[in-house]
């Protein structure tokens, strides 16, 4: 299952961050800074635990934002202008 989280800012940049982020025990198992270099277009995308497979897309979204809150700031959830969780087959 992948995700992709658009942001207007990169803020995680702007708190020391580099947007990466790898975990065995939450729902983003590996998440990378696709941003690209222009400064235009700001985005984490990454892959959500297949444990997640049965939730709905709001246990998705809420789980993921927690997540980012947790290792960044609030910003993850304020800034968010747009979430896409695709599942796979």
């Amino acid at each position: 299952i992948k995700f992709s989280l658009e942001y207007e800012t990169p803020f995680w940049r702007e708190h020391g961050y580099s947007g990466a982020a790898f975990s065995q025990s939450s729902i983003c198992s590996e998440m990378p800074d696709p941003s690209n270099e222009d400064g235009t277009f700001h985005d984490l995308k990454g892959c959500v635990n297949p444990g997640s497979a049965t939730w709905t897309q709001d246990e998705r979204k809420n789980a993921l934002l927690s997540q980012l809150v947790k290792y960044c700031c609030q910003t993850a959830c304020s800034q968010l202008l747009k979430l896409l969780i695709v599942c796979g087959v």
